[in-house]
């Protein structure tokens, strides 16, 4: 908007800006870029904000060595954020310049919850004192969060960036808890009481304000993603293979909503921001752990199967402000590609736009 510069009133430039703001809403499809690999053999992004993609990549001659990767702009190669206190790290979220995982420390131990702010040099260990193990799965402005413990014996866990900030969300009423998602007033994730299988949680900010999300009907429920006042995740009936079904919530188990699509026999949401849901599913008629890559607007019925021609297999991870998408592809060389969607604008709404700045043209002109 700043190249806009040829005399216009405030009046004409906020019309021209809601007009672009109409446009950049109304997504009928999407362009799909293809993030570079420099020198990764397989690439997972799993998560992204506007400029900013984090995921993980493996080279073919360390087949068991994963690095944290963080992508800045389009058509950039990856940031290795693997510092030399690790052994293998992994990227799951980003807000801003700060980026979450976890990491295998050099010196031996368990599994450290990682933050950093662009570089591997930038990392700070969140593990708080006390706790064998860490591990961050989600980040927002100010938070991030993930779980504490030991690995088997997790808790729900909430940081402002230090380990000493470190808050835990299981208040001891839960044996195992997870957060997978944060927003500022939000956290979603999982948690077992004593005799019970996993269910999707919601907290706000406490153990005391914990929300069982877990739909009935179901043996397990998983929580992913959180933005505004919706949830979004996944519950099934079956352990083991890919089953069950991509679930939304507003807040209780009883506005859970089944965001399975007609013709696939599983699926998962995987993230959200604000109407749009993204993550994968299964056609029926595919075996195993093949799955598109899909995106919901609120109902089953809404579904967008994103999957690439050429691609054997598509998964959707993330999905930013913007409406870009990321996640990942295994092509004809059975090799992870990672995936951005970026969403484009109607044709019909393009033209509306243009004809709606004509007529302030000639408006002004008159």
């Amino acid at each position: 908007m700043k190249k806009i510069n040829v005399g216009f009133t405030d009046r004409t430039a906020l019309a021209i800006i809601s007009l672009t703001a109409l446009a950049a809403i109304c997504p009928a499809q999407y362009s799909l870029e293809v993030l570079r690999k420099d020198g990764f053999n397989f690439v997972e992004p799993r998560a992204g904000t506007s400029g900013y993609v984090v995921g993980v990549g493996r080279r073919s001659s360390e087949p068991n060595n994963y690095h944290a990767l963080l992508w800045q702009g389009q058509a950039t190669a990856p940031i290795d954020l693997t510092s030399p206190a690790y052994t293998r790290t992994m990227a799951f979220a980003a807000y801003g310049n700060s980026q979450v995982g976890r990491g295998d420390p050099v010196a031996g131990g368990q599994v450290r919850a990682l933050l950093w702010h662009g570089t591997a040099e930038s990392v700070v260990d969140l593990t708080p004192e006390g706790s064998l193990a860490g591990i961050a799965n989600a980040v927002s402005a100010t938070t991030q969060g993930g779980a504490s413990g030991r690995q088997g014996d997790w808790h729900a866990t909430l940081w402002r960036g230090t380990a000493a900030s470190a808050v835990l969300l299981d208040g001891g009423a839960f044996e195992d808890s997870r957060v997978q998602g944060v927003s500022e007033e939000a956290q979603v994730g999982w948690a077992r009481r004593s005799n019970s299988n996993n269910h999707a949680t919601l907290w706000r900010g406490t153990w005391m304000s914990s929300v069982d999300l877990h739909p009935e009907s179901y043996l397990y429920s998983y929580a992913y993603g959180v933005s505004g006042a919706a949830q979004v995740g996944y519950a099934s009936n079956a352990v083991g293979t890919p089953s069950g079904h991509a679930f939304m919530w507003t807040g209780t188990r009883e506005s859970a909503i089944d965001l399975n699509p007609t013709g696939f026999d599983f699926s998962s949401a995987q993230a959200i921001s604000g109407n749009t849901q993204v993550g994968k599913g299964r056609p029926v008629g595919l075996s195993g752990a093949y799955s598109h890559a899909l995106a919901w607007n609120g109902s089953a019925a809404s579904v967008i199967d994103l999957h690439p021609a050429g691609y054997i297999t598509s998964t959707a991870e993330g999905i930013a402000e913007n409406g870009d998408i990321f996640g990942y592809g295994t092509n004809a060389q059975f090799q992870n590609v990672g995936l951005v969607w970026h969403p484009v604008p109607e044709p019909g709404t393009l033209g509306f736009v243009g004809i709606a700045f004509l007529g302030v043209l000639r408006r002004r002109r008159s």
